[in-house]
């Protein structure tokens, strides 16, 4: 039986007129900003790394905005695998002392439609509606 190797990609945010920020994957980062500023993270996992081929993975997307302004979410790109299912888990907003607080987390069934080491990802939010 042969195995297929999963990985996940990298993150990214994009805010209005300005580069795309990276953030590593697995690790939830946030950016030090004043508190008017909007700033966003994105994390995504797999429920395992290696999985054969008819086999399929949960990759979870978990989203935090913070700030006012609109965040659109950049679907996560899966080459080389088919989704079998896609759901939004939970969805979550938080005002506190006029800060507000968006968390979002997507779960994705894929499964893998070729040998060898496949990348999952990156997914995104794009800030400000730019």
């Amino acid at each position: 039986m042969q195995s297929v190797g999963l990985r996940t990609e990298l993150g990214r945010r994009l805010g209005a007129g300005t580069p795309a920020l990276v953030f590593g994957a697995l690790l939830l980062c946030g950016i030090c900003t004043p508190a008017w500023a909007q700033s966003a993270s994105v994390r995504l996992t797999v429920d395992r790394h290696l999985v054969t081929l008819g086999e399929s993975v949960a990759l979870t997307v978990e989203l935090a905005v913070e700030g006012r302004d609109e965040a659109d979410f950049i679907e996560p790109v899966l080459r080389g695998c088919r989704v079998l299912g896609a759901s939004l888990v939970s969805r979550n907003i938080e005002l506190i002392n006029w800060q507000m607080r968006r968390r979002e987390t997507r779960v994705y069934e894929v499964a893998p439609q070729q040998l060898g080491q496949l990348t999952l990802g990156p997914a995104g939010v794009r800030l400000g509606g730019a």
